[in-house]
């Protein structure tokens, strides 16, 4: 069991376990040592392996105990949400609802431990030996983010369209602050005024904000631009626009086709087409694994092999979680040019200072276009900076933004 798990999740563990239980409990936000804001969202998973029929743990009690030595707070009890992902590294359906989140409101600033204890109903009360405790620093509330940086206007060649591509992968709404905000996300995706949006780790109706993200983020951006705005969601870890944690397509063009593959290890690519001026443009919106580099090569083969199927033009978004000098990318450039390197060469790439196009401890996440696509013609990229004055993100990943234009 342990040999399966541990390239999937690094497990922390604090005292021996009681005769009876099996507790494994995982938090994934905050991590430790974080600065939030007032409103900030925890939350990770819990089993007993030895259960059978359910995840073996009921609720969970989630407490902050002040640094100043003030009475702890209770913040709530918290049960269950969908976590297939656990499920299948652990070989059990039983495992599938052990998600737990919930959004913590009103904590005054200053530092907390936030714990855990996981109620495991095997042995039918707490398991204190299994708490988790995750040092953190309340900062204060949010503030609204700044406004986008003026692009680089270069004009489109006559009777030429633009077209404004954003990959993103927004870490399940949850921003470096430890807040779950997709509205703040939603405005920064407003402001940048893209035409199609690829997203990774988005999340519907898990315990990850309890909501339905893909329609949530098309409602928001309808309200903020004006345009009606279509999305099509491929959820990994199972099949369809099923609940879960997938890739995303927003558009504010209509789709004429839409489509999900899935990849191996759980992955998928969540696929549309559109038509801009008279042409189709086929969008794919993917996910790598984060943590195997021949499991990446694998899913960067399957998914040129894949690609093949859909009309050209074709652009290609995603986390790939690679740099560019990992065998995955040199298989994707095989067949599909990298579009902030090629804008890099040609002076006409855009960061901020101290970037220089990195979007999360390097360069990860890419938007790729086809070097079949004859149509399109790579006007400029930008990596935004989507810091706050307190330098704080609407997600650890920093957005993409590639204009083309469509000839």
């Amino acid at each position: 069991m342990v040999l399966r798990i541990v390239p999937l999740f690094t497990l922390v563990w604090l005292l021996a376990l009681p005769a009876r239980a099996h507790t494994w409990m995982w938090i994934d936000a905050p991590v430790q040592g974080a600065q939030v804001a007032s409103d900030f969202f925890v939350g990770g998973w819990a089993i007993d392996t030895a259960a059978s029929v359910d995840s073996g743990i009921s609720v969970i009690h989630v407490w902050a105990y002040p640094a100043d030595g003030r009475p702890p707070i209770f913040l709530g009890e918290v049960g269950h949400g969908p976590r297939p992902d656990v499920a299948r590294a652990f070989g059990g359906a039983q495992f599938t609802n052990s998600g737990f989140g919930v959004i913590v409101r009103g904590l005054r600033p200053g530092g907390y431990m936030i714990a855990f204890f996981p109620f495991n109903t095997l042995i039918g009360g707490f398991d204190y030996a299994r708490a988790i405790g995750v040092n953190v620093t309340v900062v204060g509330r949010a503030p609204a983010p700044a406004a986008a940086p003026a692009p680089v206007d270069v004009p489109s060649p006559a009777g030429s369209v633009p077209l404004k591509v954003l990959q993103w992968n927004i870490h399940h709404g949850v921003g470096t602050d430890g807040s779950y905000n997709i509205d703040r996300l939603a405005s920064w995706m407003a402001r940048l005024s893209p035409d199609v949006i690829s997203i990774n780790e988005a999340e519907k109706n898990t315990y990850w904000g309890r909501e339905d993200q893909p329609a949530r983020f098309a409602q928001m951006l309808t309200q903020k631009t004006g345009q009606t705005w279509y999305y099509h969601f491929a959820q990994e870890f199972g099949g369809g626009d099923a609940n879960g944690k997938g890739n995303l397509v927003l558009s504010r063009f209509p789709f004429t086709s839409t489509a999900r593959d899935s990849l191996s290890w759980d992955r998928t690519m969540s696929t549309t087409a559109v038509i801009v001026n008279g042409r189709t443009i086929t969008l794919t919106s993917t996910h790598l694994d984060p943590y195997s580099r021949s499991r990446r090569l694998s899913q960067a083969q399957q998914i040129v092999s894949l690609a093949d199927q859909y009309a050209e033009a074709r652009i290609i978004c995603g986390d790939f979680n690679a740099w560019p000098d990992q065998s995955s990318i040199s298989t994707m450039t095989t067949r599909y040019r990298d579009a902030w390197a090629d804008a890099a060469a040609a002076g006409r790439a855009r960061s901020y200072a101290g970037n220089n196009g990195e979007t999360k401890k390097g360069r990860i996440d890419y938007i790729y276009y086809s070097k079949g696509a004859s149509v399109l013609s790579l006007r400029k990229v930008e990596v935004p900076d989507t810091r706050d004055a307190s330098g704080r993100m609407p997600s650890d990943h920093r957005p993409v933004l590639a204009t083309f234009d469509v000839k």
